[in-house]
């Protein structure tokens, strides 16, 4: 939020009963089945996939309920990558990943990306 330059957008609200996700998303996909399940059965909340130019349309047009995508954890510029979000978006992290790792003694070396992914050195 503190990157925005532009206000939050008031538009229209949205009607829209969908949670959306990329179609070649497997993750994104199972995340959204388990928001519309947990809607509960009376809920008219689905999750529907979109191949990438309606899913950038309906991000650009902010046409839907929701959207699950996969979003870096960590950023080298952050108001960059935050810059191309609909107004008046927010992030709420549906899968906890945690930056430990256990390693035995006797293990190849290890270190750590600026991300913390692990590699492997030579």
């Amino acid at each position: 939020a503190a990157c925005r330059a532009v206000p939050d957008s008031e538009g229209q609200p949205v009607t829209a009963w969908r949670i959306v996700y990329p179609r070649d998303d497997e993750v994104a996909r199972g995340l959204a089945q388990r928001l519309v399940a947990l809607a509960g059965a009376g809920s008219s909340l689905r999750a529907a996939a979109l191949d990438p130019a309606e899913l950038a349309a309906a991000l650009r047009d902010q046409t839907e309920r929701a959207f699950v995508l996969a979003v870096q954890r960590e950023s080298l510029a952050p108001c960059h990558d935050a810059s191309a979000w609909p107004p008046g978006s927010s992030i709420q992290p549906l899968i906890d990943t945690r930056a430990r790792a256990i390693v035995r003694r006797g293990s190849p070396p290890l270190t750590v990306d600026w991300d913390g992914t692990l590699r492997v050195l030579p």
